[in-house]
């Protein structure tokens, strides 16, 4: 289990109970609560408590939270503070409620409702949480008196859940009209789970693919799911996909997936989406099986404030100092052995730290060549300016405030010398500065150097402030000039996904 530490906001000595709830999507149940086991808080006169959460149906807006007192062997209210915190596979808070004062009498809730898209439940924020694992953090504090310590308690509910994948493949696929029907079944592994009968068909009033999910006979009353569906072109890779979950309710029920992809613009490039007239979808389905574990996994211990601090001082002036030192030697030149010259300056440095920094210095400074014998490196494609940003990265690995664009002149040159986490750390400053002024500019960088990561992000900025950035000159030009091709991508991505 990892340690999880106090900050200076709530160093006050308390209760925290981390509770982990595993496969958490598939609680769709909507109206029914899933609830923790019971914890005893010593410290609150050894009062019961749980902690419980609803969600009303699959990516709904907001999950509610609730607190509630149980029946214990204390007879009188009991006042607490408490504070409510989503946090992330590594025990951070994504997220953190304001805390609050209640009076609780026994069998008394309070609740709180927490935004999904603010604590990583929608899709595009999944990567937060570790294995589709939601872990919840509430704090307990009493208002009448401070405790003398800490204490921490886990708990963790596992949803049990079934996976399967398969390739669904679509012949003669050109021929397919809106009064015929394509039917698959998919039987789980589990006797008690049901199969899942999947239709294919053509809306009548357009040509989108429909896509009908319906459950077979089952044990069980209410079965949920939760679906994935991908078109593949002709090289296996994703042309559009979707998910989506449902609550199965009774077997006569009809789960109609979200619309893919009209047959229209699979026709339009038959060659890549109907390789031999076929279209092939991949459907990668889970069933919950239900609750398998809801339990107490047991005590661990925090660290508190005051150590916190202390360790929090001597990381920082640990590596502050190293920092400071390697910048001092960069700045002094002292013991330097080899010359950077950019376009105007020249620049004294060290052969084993740049060596060490960059393959490409590595590489120069280790064969014989012309540079090496000199004793001087002639750096013409570096200005003075990127060549001093990128050298005080390599020293002390931090990099100044500087603007959007001379990111991008750092960013070419830390590609250039292979220096990856420097590339990384002028993507991350570049996507924080993107706006409608810049972003066909970063756009024509991304795909210039195939950064594949960068390109995706900023067009997906386009697209959300398309009317702006549709109208703008610098759209207009890029429509115009040789990176036409880029711009018909960006606008392909809004059709399809429309």
């Amino acid at each position: 289990m990892p340690h999880f530490y106090f900050t200076t906001d709530d160093a006050k000595p308390g209760f925290t109970f981390i509770w982990t709830i595993e496969n958490h999507r598939y609680y769709l149940h909507e109206g029914q609560r899933l609830t923790s086991s019971v914890f005893t808080v010593n410290t609150l006169h050894k009062s019961k408590w749980t902690l419980s959460m609803l969600r009303k149906q699959y990516e709904d807006d907001y999950i509610d939270f609730s607190l509630l007192r149980e029946e214990d062997s204390y007879s009188r209210d009991i006042e607490i503070e408490f504070q409510l915190s989503i946090l992330d596979g590594k025990g951070r808070s994504l997220l953190s409620m304001n805390k609050i004062k209640h009076l609780f009498e026994r069998n008394e809730k309070s609740q709180n409702s927490v935004p999904m898209e603010r604590c990583g439940f929608l899709r595009n924020t999944r990567e937060y949480l570790a294995q589709d694992a939601l872990t919840v953090s509430i704090r307990m504090w009493r208002t009448d008196t401070q405790l003398e310590d800490s204490s921490l308690l886990f708990a963790r509910t596992r949803i049990q859940v079934e996976r399967k994948s398969f390739i669904w493949s679509i012949e003669k696929f050109s021929a397919f009209h809106s009064d015929q029907k394509r039917i698959l079944s998919l039987q789980p592994a589990s006797s008690t789970l049901p199969n899942l009968h999947f239709k294919l068909s053509l809306a009548e009033n357009n040509d989108d693919l429909q896509i009908e999910i319906t459950q077979g006979k089952s044990e069980e009353k209410s079965i949920a799911s939760i679906c994935e569906i991908i078109v593949m072109n002709s090289y296996g890779r994703e042309v559009v996909s979707d998910e989506a979950g449902f609550l199965f309710e009774s077997s006569d029920e009809v789960w109609k997936f979200p619309p893919l992809i009209t047959k229209t613009k699979l026709m339009s490039n038959k060659n890549l989406y109907l390789p031999n007239d076929v279209l092939h979808l991949k459907c990668i389905c889970g069933i919950s099986k239900g609750i398998a574990i809801n339990q107490i996994d047991g005590y661990d211990s925090i660290i508190s404030n005051m150590d916190r601090l202390c360790i929090d001082k001597e990381e920082a002036l640990s590596s502050a100092t190293l920092s400071e030192d390697l910048h001092n030697l960069f700045e002094n030149t002292t013991f330097s052995d080899i010359v950077l010259q950019s376009q105007t300056k020249k620049f004294s440095v060290h052969k084993n730290i740049l060596c060490a920094r960059s393959p490409v210095f590595s590489t120069m400074f280790t064969i014989d060549m012309k540079e090496k014998k000199s004793n001087c490196v002639e750096l013409h494609d570096v200005d003075d300016e990127t060549l001093q940003n990128m050298l005080l990265f390599i020293y002390t690995d931090s990099v100044g405030d500087l603007k959007w664009d001379a990111f991008l002149k750092l960013y070419a040159a830390a590609d250039k010398y292979q220096i990856e986490l420097l590339k990384l750390k002028c993507t991350s400053l570049l996507k924080g500065s993107v706006n409608t002024f810049n972003a066909c500019s970063i756009l024509i960088f991304a795909d210039m150097h195939n950064d594949k990561d960068l390109k995706t992000f900023i067009q997906n900025f386009i697209l959300r402030k398309d009317k702006e950035i549709f109208e703008s000159d610098d759209w207009k030009t890029l429509m115009e000039d040789d990176q036409s091709t880029l711009a018909m991508e960006t606008m392909y991505l809004k059709c399809i996904n429309e």
